[in-house]
């Protein structure tokens, strides 16, 4: 009978172990982090976007990304070019806002 004691022992034991916080469990600011797509991926595919845009192919736009906060920098030749730009930009998953510091060529 007394075996029957350590099994059962042995059973609460591991019933005890699974209760408790797992090393790989993951907090809350983790959970968060990871609801934000890599800022170099979103990067990626806004240059990427701007490429296949033929009326942006010619234009000088860069593109940084933190947080999901996009800025655009650089020089267009159009108005239309920017608000295009802008457009491509704000339609990218993960990106939160976009803040626009592209310039006008011939205008400082």
């Amino acid at each position: 009978m007394k075996r029957g004691d350590d099994e059962q022992t042995g059973k609460s034991a591991a019933q005890s172990l699974n209760e408790l916080p797992q090393s790989g469990a993951s907090t809350p600011k983790q959970e968060q982090a990871t609801k934000f797509i890599d800022d170099d991926v979103i990067t990626a595919k806004i240059k990427e976007a701007i490429l296949n845009e033929p009326s942006l192919r010619r234009e000088k736009i860069s593109v940084e990304t933190s947080k999901g906060m996009v800025r655009l920098s650089g020089f267009i030749s159009t108005i239309g070019a920017r608000t295009k730009a802008i457009e491509i930009a704000s339609g990218i998953k993960g990106v939160i806002a976009v803040k626009d510091e592209i310039r006008l060529m011939g205008q400082y």
